[in-house]
């Protein structure tokens, strides 16, 4: 009687020992989202959206803010760096806007092969006119510099978000804006906050 107790009790650790290990390497849930809005009232708009999309900056100041070992290509270089495989903008452009949403249905389509546990996109652009504008007083590292002053121009605001975790020592969060000024026939003007940014990282 003893000895049966003795192999249920062995046999009832065991399982409860792989019941323990079955719960602890349970996948963690993955959640991949994304939101993109363009607001716009009509199509001059929506044409000047698309106009301080389109925009690229020179790029000498890309390959100059480059990492050493980034290769910056000839053409739509809109990156500067990158951090576990994803590109860290240094304009936003449509191309950019692009390449993380299709990261997002990327990461969607693959689950469980994904090695992000989340990933998260946050894009918005829109117009407003002022009558008298003054652009950002400080550059995109935060650094302060002369504002400019305008008068009667179309001012479109591009900003992108974009966070993705995979755990404690591998988290990345980018928040990057873009101005671009118009005047009111709409030609392009000047644009503000193109360059390299803080990112957090861990």
């Amino acid at each position: 009687m003893k000895k049966i107790l003795s192999l249920s009790l062995v046999f009832a650790l065991t399982l409860g020992i792989i019941s323990c290990k079955k719960e602890s390497e349970e996948e963690p849930e993955r959640v991949f989202t994304k939101t993109v809005e363009r607001n716009f009232s009509n199509e001059f708009e929506e044409d000047l959206i698309q106009k301080a999309e389109a925009y690229y900056p020179p790029r000498d100041s890309v390959v100059e803010a480059a990492y050493s070992q980034m290769e910056i290509p000839a053409s739509k270089y809109w990156f500067y760096s990158s951090f576990d495989g994803i590109y860290i903008p240094y304009a936003i452009t449509k191309e950019a806007v692009e390449y993380y949403s299709n990261l997002i249905d990327q990461f969607n389509a693959n689950k469980s092969d994904s090695f992000f546990q989340t990933a998260e996109l946050v894009y918005s652009a829109s117009v407003e006119f002022h009558e008298n504008y003054l652009s950002p007083s400080a550059n995109s590292r935060g650094e302060p510099v002369t504002p400019e002053e305008f008068e009667s121009v179309y001012v479109v605001k591009l900003i992108l978000e974009w966070e993705q975790y995979c755990g404690p020592v591998c988290a990345m969060w980018i928040n990057k804006e873009r101005i671009a000024v118009f005047d009111e026939t709409g030609q392009l003007l000047d644009v503000f906050l193109d360059g390299p940014i803080p990112v957090p990282v861990s």
